[in-house]
């Protein structure tokens, strides 16, 4: 399982989150990456469908399975970091059980 949060550096938000994020590293049974996203010609923002950074999915098996975007003029909040965190947990342990 992985959490990538999807970024760009002239992204005021986005460089708020980056410390909280790079947090949950350790947190679960997940791991952490960034998906940079500033330029603004990147296949990622088609590929993954990003419209507001930051974004983060939650990736299993290469198929994203979570998703929470961030909201214009506001990014990603720590409520949003904390769902993200419980969520990527749970799906860490269904993923682990059903193993």
């Amino acid at each position: 399982m992985w959490a990538v949060a999807f970024v760009a550096d002239w992204c005021p938000f986005c460089r708020a989150f980056l410390a909280p994020f790079s947090e949950l590293r350790g947190a679960g049974p997940f791991e952490i990456a960034f998906g940079d996203v500033t330029d603004e010609e990147s296949p990622l923002w088609d590929d993954f469908r990003i419209e507001v950074v930051p974004t983060v999915l939650g990736f299993r098996d290469g198929r994203a399975v979570y998703r929470r975007n961030g909201v214009r003029g506001v990014g990603l909040l720590d409520e949003d970091l904390a769902a993200i965190r419980t969520e990527m947990r749970r799906l860490g342990s269904a993923s682990t059980s059903s193993a």
